[in-house]
């Protein structure tokens, strides 16, 4: 898969400056992260890749205070289904355990 950057614009509205990201994900993305659900399995030997979680997500997490870097799985996946992105999670939920969902 090619490298897909994530995206930035700085506009003025009513005399406040916004700042939008955005990162297009290409069908390749799209077809790779439905392969890998569909041939998900737990590696003993080394990492086990339990998303794909796009650049634009990890900036705005990390805009908003959630390093995304240096957070355990279980809040990155509960992140990703909080925030309504359960698409981008390889693994069944009882994977590596749901545990309650907190705002």
């Amino acid at each position: 898969m090619q490298f897909i950057t994530a995206k930035g614009s700085l506009a003025v509205q009513d005399g406040e400056l916004y700042h939008t990201r955005y990162q297009e994900l290409p069908q390749e993305f799209w077809d790779e992260l439905n392969e890998r659900k569909k041939n998900f399995k737990i590696d003993l030997d080394g990492f086990t890749d339990a998303a794909m979680v796009p650049a634009a997500v990890i900036d705005k997490w990390m805009a908003e205070g959630f390093n995304a870097y240096t957070a355990p799985l279980n809040e990155i996946l509960q992140k990703l289904r909080v925030d309504g992105m359960d698409a981008f999670i390889l693994c069944e939920d009882t994977t590596f355990g749901r545990g309650p969902i907190e705002n």
